[in-house]
C-alpha cells in the first residue's frame, strides 16, 4: 500500500516547536555511538536537566540499570533488525528518582544517514500505572516476545530466571531457553506465524543467570504490541512438582 506523505505544517509552526509541545520525550540517537544528537524540551525536563546537558550523552546513561557501552552495538543491531524496538524500564532523574518509562525506538532514514528516534512515554500515571502494578505483582513471570526478541518482562520473570530485567530486553528468547528445547520453541513460533493451532500450555527448560536448569510451566497467547503481532507468555517454576511426580511414578513401578 502506498503511504501518502503528511501535509505541510500550518504557517508559523515548525517541526521543533511541534515536538517541544508534545508530552512524550523524544530523542534522536546516533546508531554508531549511542550518543543523543537532539532531544525535545520534554525529554530534558523529564530528567531534571537542560537540553544542553542531555545532548551528547549516551542514551544508555539515562537508564537506572545503565548497561556497559560495549553492549550498545548488539542493542543497536536489534533495533535495525526489528523496529520498532520496545524497552520498558526506568530512567534516572537528576534527583535520583527512578522514572518508569516505555520507550519505542524506530529508524529515521535521511538522505545523509540513518538515525534512531526514541519516544519515551511516562508509565507512572493513570491506567498505565495501575496496569503496571498488577503485572509487576503477579505470582507468575510474564514476558512479551516480538519477532523472536523480548520486548517486555515483569520483575517476577527476572526473579525466576535470576537475571537483571534490563538485560533481558532486546535479546532473543532462546538466550535463556535450554539448547535441547530450542527446536521445540522455534517450531511452535513458526506454527503460530502460519496460523496453525499451537498448545497453549507446555513445559520447557530454562537456564538461569546462575547457570541452573529449571523447568517452567508456560501459558502462551497472541497479542498486538505497538500494533504488531507478538506473543505473551506467563510462566512458573515447576521443577519441584516434576521431581515429586517422577518420584511418585517411580515408586508405583
Amino acid at each position: 500500500m502506498l503511504v501518502q506523505p503528511s501535509p505541510p505544517l500550518p504557517p508559523g509552526i515548525d517541526l521543533i516547536t511541534l515536538l517541544d509541545a508534545v508530552q512524550d520525550s523524544v530523542y534522536v540517537i546516533d546508531p554508531h555511538t549511542s550518543h543523543i544528537a537532539w532531544c525535545n524540551r520534554t525529554g530534558a525536563q523529564s530528567l531534571g536537566l537542560s537540553v544542553a546537558e542531555v545532548v551528547g550523552r549516551s542514551v544508555l546513561a539515562l537508564r537506572v540499570d545503565a548497561p556497559p557501552a560495549s553492549a550498545w552495538q548488539a542493542m543497536a543491531q536489534q533495533v535495525r533488525d526489528a523496529p520498532p524496538c520496545i524497552w520498558v524500564g526506568c530512567h534516572r532523574h537528576r534527583n535520583g528518582q527512578a522514572l518508569r518509562v516505555e520507550v519505542s525506538i524506530r529508524l529515521l532514514e535521511t538522505p545523509a544517514r540513518l538515525w534512531f528516534v526514541a519516544v519515551a512515554r511516562n508509565a507512572n500515571d493513570g491506567m498505565a500505572e495501575r496496569y503496571q502494578e498488577v503485572v509487576e505483582n503477579l505470582g507468575e513471570g510474564m514476558g512479551i516476545v516480538q519477532n523472536g526478541v523480548t520486548v517486555y518482562v515483569n520483575l517476577r520473570a527476572a526473579e525466576l530466571l535470576e537475571r537483571d530485567p534490563g538485560a533481558m530486553l532486546g535479546v532473543s528468547l532462546l538466550d535463556w531457553v535450554h539448547p535441547d528445547d530450542h527446536a521445540m520453541v522455534l517450531e511452535r513460533q513458526r506454527m503460530r506465524e502460519r496460523g496453525e493451532p499451537v498448545p497453549e500450555r507446555y513445559e520447557l527448560r530454562c537456564i538461569t543467570g546462575t547457570g541452573r536448569v529449571r523447568w517452567m510451566g508456560t501459558r502462551t497467547s497472541a497479542l498486538l504490541w505497538e500494533g504488531q503481532p507478538a506473543t505473551m507468555t506467563f510462566f512458573a517454576d515447576v521443577t519441584e512438582q516434576r521431581g515429586t511426580l517422577q518420584a511418585l511414578q517411580a515408586s508405583e513401578k
